[in-house]
């Protein structure tokens, strides 16, 4: 079945390029906090080891965010049929229950999408696509009122 309407979502390489020199500073300061000389008395040994530690972490994250930057396949797919993403299948509008849009910085900028025959809301980030959360929420709600039961 061909979808009337579709709008497709590709990582944003601005967002994920920002996302990298953010995360590349932080690792070259981790760098110089892991080449730290202790004194005498080996005061900054612990925090040697934590900016090895974070070093290595960050170094992970960085090579992550850095294949993004190749990915190809769209991370949302909206249309007239449903909705679909990189994480879930194609969600038909008639089976979403309800919308929330929650703004959180600590869980980053989710919508959830409750589902009748899912246990678990379904999370769409809004933080690696070129449009903002609210334009992103309010386009799902678009779509979902013109081609579900909203």
């Amino acid at each position: 079945m061909r979808a009337k309407e579709e709008i497709v979502f590709h990582v944003s390489k601005k967002k994920v390029g920002l996302g990298i020199v953010a995360q590349a500073a932080l690792a070259g300061l981790f760098w110089l906090m892991a080449n730290i000389e202790p004194t005498q008395d080996g005061r900054l040994v612990a925090a040697k080891l934590i900016g090895i530690v974070l070093f290595i972490v960050f170094v992970l994250i960085l090579l992550a965010s850095a294949k993004k930057l190749f990915e190809k396949s769209p991370i949302l797919v909206i249309n007239s049929i449903g909705i679909a993403g990189s994480d879930f299948e194609l969600i038909p509008w008639r089976k979403i229950k309800s919308l929330s849009a929650t703004k959180s910085f600590r869980s980053g900028n989710d919508i959830h999408l409750n589902l009748f025959d899912a246990k678990r809301p379904v999370k769409i980030k809004s933080n690696l696509v070129d449009i903002s959360f609210d334009e992103l929420a309010a386009l799902i709600r678009q779509y979902y009122k013109k081609y579900g039961q909203g």
